[in-house]
């Protein structure tokens, strides 16, 4: 009866150890977000009224291009290839900037997070990338 008892008791041990050491299953998070563009500027001579009129201006042309269902990845290399056509777009610079004109573009989610900020640095004879 003895051993009976002690083969019962051993069995739940081993049951008992294999059920705790399984671990649980990870809830699976998706890497899928809606990634938007947010415009800032600085400089380049104008006041604080002009800076707004850019702001709107070129900020009104990312406005519909909301990057829905991207990985954070797809929307990095968009936000980098829109950034190299912008840059190429100032090449030859603005004639009526005075001193350096900053467009400051933010790659962000659509509840706020800060993903990435790449500043295009304007002047009269071209544009470099920041």
């Amino acid at each position: 009866m003895k051993n009976i008892l002690r083969l019962c008791v051993a069995a739940f041990a081993v049951v008992l150890c294999a059920t705790s050491c399984e671990k649980e299953p990870e809830p699976v998070v998706s890497s899928i977000a809606d990634y938007y563009i947010e415009v800032d500027a600085k400089g380049g001579g104008f006041n604080s009224a002009e800076l707004n009129e850019i702001k709107t201006d070129i900020g009104s042309s990312f406005s519909g291009d909301i990057m829905e269902g991207y990985t954070k990845d797809e929307a990095v290399y968009v936000f980098d290839s829109l950034m190299k056509e912008l840059r190429y777009e100032f090449s030859e610079g603005i004639s009526y900037v005075s001193g350096t004109l900053q467009l400051i573009f933010t790659l962000k989610t659509v509840d706020g997070v800060k993903i990435k900020t790449t500043t295009l640095n304007v002047t009269r004879n071209g544009c470099s990338l920041s």
